[in-house]
């Protein structure tokens, strides 16, 4: 892994520590989790971070008393499982790139 590539999942899991606080504290619907994360796990470096600590987030939220940390991290398996199984991810250099040309 590069540093840059380091870098990136770091980053991702800041992203991903902010949905859990957010959900935690009922700021973010289930739904609209599972539509954020729908989009985060379609790139590769979200589902590098999730292969290398999903298993963490679930095993840490599960071994505390907090319903929604439990729920969030359900949640995220739930929709890695499912971007996983719909196929391939979108390669970082082309996550942002635009379906539509700039005119």
């Amino acid at each position: 892994m590069t540093a840059a590539e380091w870098r990136q999942i770091a980053f991702t899991n800041l992203i991903v520590a902010r949905w859990d606080n957010s959900f935690r504290l009922g700021r973010m619907t289930e739904d609209r989790l599972r539509g954020m994360l729908d989009g985060h796990f379609r790139g590769e470096r979200a589902r590098a971070h999730w292969e290398q600590a999903g298993d963490g987030w679930v095993r840490h939220a599960h071994a505390g008393n907090n319903r929604r940390a439990r729920r969030f991290a359900d949640i995220a398996a739930e929709q890695f499982r499912a971007a996983v199984a719909a196929g391939p991810a979108v390669a970082a250099d082309a996550y942002f790139t635009p379906d539509v040309p700039s005119p």
